[in-house]
């Protein structure tokens, strides 16, 4: 049976093998596989936009890494369209893939941060959709003006 995940204004299921990690006072939840991939949700206030919650992301990546390209990214859930970044760079010899999406809903902007090793990434892939499409699922029942 799936971890369910309600909370600062959103929900979401996760594999119940994963490890849920919750901050209420930063807002921001945690989900990691056994090998090390994971989804971050941070949700900040109405004084946030989409792209400067991208941009924060990306700046925070560029400052921890080198030489990371960086390509537009746009996917579709729930009739909801997000927008960020699909970011690539190498880690202890290993090409790790970082996306920054963003989600405006309800005066918040929330950031999800996907990453894995890029083996992991790939078949992981339909993992991480599926909880992007629960996320989704779930802002758009609670407002149809998404």
């Amino acid at each position: 049976m799936p971890g369910n995940f309600e909370g600062f204004g959103i929900a979401f299921l996760y594999p119940d093998s994963w490890t849920l990690e919750s901050d209420s006072d930063a807002k921001s939840v945690s989900i990691e596989s056994p090998e090390g991939a994971f989804l971050t949700v941070t949700r900040f206030e109405n004084s946030i936009d989409a792209d400067t919650a991208i941009e924060r992301g990306v700046s925070a990546m560029q400052q921890e890494y080198d030489e990371i390209e960086n390509e537009a990214l746009v996917k579709n859930f729930a009739g909801l369209r997000l927008e960020g970044s699909l970011l690539r760079f190498i880690y202890l010899d290993l090409i790790v893939a970082s996306q920054l999406l963003a989600i405006v809903h309800g005066g918040a902007t929330y950031l999800v941060q996907i990453q894995a090793e890029d083996r992991d990434y790939e078949r992981l892939g339909p993992v991480f959709d599926a909880m992007l499409t629960s996320l989704c699922q779930h802002l758009a029942s609670s407002d149809t003006s998404c």
